[in-house]
């Protein structure tokens, strides 16, 4: 019996993700190979850093024009632009890690730790972080990660597993910036961060889902993430580190307990929590 041709449009398609991750990869890493190369004097070479973040969009734009073609490129244009969502998804992703935060702090504080909240970024100086480190996200990182591999993720697989998976990819995508003196990441514990970086993917997903895949609600919530983190000075208290791990684990359980990556049905009184998200995601 003959195996069914498969159409040359869906064959591009299966090949969107593989070499989306595989550009992403080469171009960011070979940025920082040289990095690392010139801080031990192997090269004099020296490449800007952000052309390493640049690495996102590029990739995506052209993996999506290779694949998809020009509806691809603005599908995922449209999810960069989305700016017109309900206001409380903007208000979850910019205040939904102050408990998270807080509680991680608290904990920490209980055993006999203690970290002056503030150092490494002031509150006055919090709003600006947030405006720049969205915009840079919204260009940089979420245009990838949200942008282009997460949609195309949940039409394989469910949101869970979709988060878990992306948030691996995410993880090892930092793994050079460990090597390079002066990064942030050069401080922190690998086994930490990849800990953490896994339970982010999981609530980015859920944002995601329920803001209809779009994209500046993602770089806020990046930006908060990054802002807590600094704001709390996190990288440089191990323990610390380790209870925010705890903490936003069990935020990703109880939103996924709560409905936030499954498809939720309105009740009769009204719009839950988690609604369900737009037509077309499938539910797992």
């Amino acid at each position: 019996m003959t195996a069914p041709a498969v159409s040359w449009p869906r064959s591009r398609e299966a090949l969107a993700l593989p070499l989306f991750f595989g550009l992403t990869f080469a171009l960011s890493w070979t940025v920082w190979g040289f990095r690392i190369a010139e801080t031990r004097g192997w090269t004099t070479l020296h490449l800007p850093q952000l052309l390493a973040f640049t690495a996102l969009p590029t990739a995506a734009l052209l993996t999506a024009a290779l694949t998809g073609g020009r509806v691809a490129v603005l599908a995922w244009l449209a999810r960069l632009g989305r700016w017109r969502v309900s206001p409380r998804w903007y208000a979850l992703a910019l205040l939904g890690l102050i408990p998270v935060g807080g509680l991680a702090l608290g904990l920490f504080r209980l055993g006999g730790g203690n970290v002056p909240v503030g150092t490494g970024l002031t509150l006055a100086a919090l709003p600006a972080f947030l405006l720049n480190e969205t915009m840079f996200m919204l260009l940089t990182e979420e245009s990838g990660w949200r942008g282009f591999a997460l949609p195309r993720l949940l039409r394989r697989m469910s949101p869970l597993a979709a988060g878990l998976l992306l948030g691996g990819v995410w993880g090892l995508w930092h793994l050079p910036l460990f090597f390079i003196p002066g990064e942030a990441q050069a401080l922190y514990s690998p086994a930490a961060f990849g800990l953490l970086i896994l339970p982010t993917s999981v609530l980015l997903t859920a944002l995601h889902l329920r803001s209809r895949g779009s994209v500046p609600v993602a770089a806020l919530f990046h930006a908060a993430f990054d802002g807590m983190f600094v704001l709390l000075g996190v990288g440089h208290h191990p323990a610390l580190m380790w209870w925010l791990v705890l903490v936003v684990w069990l935020a990703a359980a109880a939103v996924y307990a709560l409905g936030g990556l499954r498809p939720t049905p309105q009740s009769a009184g009204g719009t839950r929590l988690f609604p369900a998200p737009p037509e077309g995601v499938a539910a797992r």
